[in-house]
């Protein structure tokens, strides 16, 4: 899984809470699950996300200015096949040698259990589809929830869209009545594991050398759900 290596997030506002290669690493028997519904994201105070750990950037950082810093106001709504080959875009530039390709995101896409939000632009003044910006995905296997992935462009990271995108994530898991979500993240991906700890995801182990080619070490982190904070369960269930 993986919001630049997963849930690892490409860190500013992405990763991939992921696995080397689709597929979940815990789940098992996934269920299907409805529609996402398009949710307009409003901008509210200015947010970051997940460190990038794409490719690596020399140079001295450069202070953002206060419009780069403001909340890019985005519009949720299901990731569609259209949108794979900008996917695929991203992809290569958030997590390098370890992208999926355009088969192995069309697999996750149409996969058992699967569910893939994107996040575009408001553009009032543009009709129809926008180029993504930024997307994510989960598996449900009727019990436990394994978020797959999130990505956000670069040039719109630390505005918000990934904590959108997570937050999309975990509603879909509340709708759902998982017990649990599940994820990964880079040790070294502090940004990230902040993001999550700050949503309540607890670390509870190690797995060694699980991003590849990199040999780097993940934490497997969960957020407990309580019962409380189910909702009415899912479209057309």
């Amino acid at each position: 899984m993986s919001v630049a290596g997963a849930p690892d997030v490409h860190a500013d506002d992405a990763g991939r809470a992921e696995t080397p290669e689709p597929g979940p690493a815990a789940p098992e028997t996934p269920a299907q699950t409805g529609p996402v519904q398009p949710v307009p994201v409003q901008p509210g105070s200015a947010q970051t996300g997940p460190v990038q750990l794409g490719p690596a950037q020399t140079g001295p950082a450069q202070p953002a200015s206060l419009a780069d810093r403001a909340p890019y106001e985005v519009r949720l709504r299901p990731l569609e096949a259209p949108d794979l080959r900008r996917v695929v875009e991203l992809e290569q530039v958030l997590f390098g040698r370890g992208a999926w390709s355009y088969g192995m995101l069309a697999d996750e896409l149409g996969g058992w259990g699967r569910w893939y939000v994107a996040a575009e632009p408001v553009r009032p003044d543009t009709v129809g589809p926008q180029d993504v910006v930024g997307y994510a995905g989960l598996w449900f296997d009727d019990e436990v929830v394994q978020i797959m992935t999130i990505g956000v462009d670069p040039a719109v990271q630390h505005r918000g869209v990934g904590r959108a995108l997570l937050e999309a994530l975990l509603d879909r898991s509340r709708a759902v009545r998982a017990q649990a979500v599940l994820l990964e993240v880079r040790v070294d991906n502090e940004p990230a594991i902040r993001l999550y700890e700050g949503y309540g995801f607890t670390r509870i182990s190690v797995r060694k050398k699980y991003y590849q080619p990199e040999g780097v070490d993940a934490y497997v982190m969960r957020l407990e759900l309580r019962a409380a904070d189910a909702g009415p369960g899912p479209v057309g269930a």
